[in-house]
């Protein structure tokens, strides 16, 4: 529906904002799941655990910024269906 179209728009808008102010990058979004990538160096430098800290910072402030989304309103349908998502973290 519209309304769930709405929703992960800016859902997806949020998220990519997050990413990039986290110094990574939108590699693509498919249907509803949105790839991000940061570029480390070496195994085990101090640019990949850099990398990787911000990775994880940035997971945290969407989860955040999700549960700020659905407590201002913007999924109207919160008590019938709630909003879910998680993430998911590799390396390597």
């Amino acid at each position: 529906s519209k309304d769930v179209a709405s929703m992960l728009n800016l859902f997806l808008d949020t998220a990519g904002r997050i990413v990039k102010t986290r110094g990574g990058t939108v590699e693509k979004t498919i249907g509803d799941a949105l790839m991000a990538v940061w570029r480390g160096g070496e195994r085990g430098s101090e640019l990949t655990r850099q990398s990787a800290n911000y990775a994880l910072a940035a997971a945290r402030e969407i989860h955040l910024a999700v549960k700020r989304l659905i407590e201002d309103g913007a999924w109207m349908h919160q008590a019938l269906i709630p909003w879910r998502f998680r993430t998911s973290l590799s390396s390597g």
